[in-house]
């Protein structure tokens, strides 16, 4: 039975890495969610994959409020998302977090609700042992232009 399940789990990331694929190569695609890559072992879905420029901007969206203290557990994971779709073939040009803001009140905007920080991709597709000693001091915002 959990063979099975295995076998089953298995099946529907290559379908949907494939259908994810086949929807990034048509030219009117601007916008995809839980859009899916595969590259060797390794699966990852991107909450929303925008196009952006002749790449695309991958943005997670996580129920961290934005002046959380587990920003480096939130960079890993997006920065393994981003790892796998470069791994198969999709170009990323950008990538951000959309974090809760802590500003938003009841009666506000959807537009209010979340803040996005932005994360330097090339930075996070080093290997851990050289960006190490180059993590940015703890509550320090990545959203800066510098860093995308």
């Amino acid at each position: 039975m959990q063979q099975g399940q295995e076998v089953g789990a298995l099946a529907r990331g290559e379908t949907a890495a494939e259908i994810t694929a086949a929807l990034l190569a048509e030219t009117g695609t601007q916008v995809l969610f839980e859009a899916t890559a595969k590259s060797g072992p390794f699966i990852a879905k991107a909450d929303i994959l925008q196009r952006h420029g002749s790449g695309w901007h991958v943005l997670e969206v996580k129920s961290s409020f934005a002046d959380t203290g587990k920003l480096k557990d939130l960079l890993d994971d997006i920065a393994y998302t981003v790892m796998v779709f470069r791994r198969a073939g999709v170009l990323i040009s950008k990538a951000s977090l959309l974090l809760l803001s802590r500003s938003f009140r009841f009666g506000d905007g959807p537009d209010r609700l979340f803040e996005m920080v932005e994360v330097n991709v090339r930075f996070y597709l080093l290997p851990p042992h050289r960006r190490r000693h180059w993590y940015p001091p703890a509550g320090t915002v990545l959203n800066s232009p510098a860093n995308v």
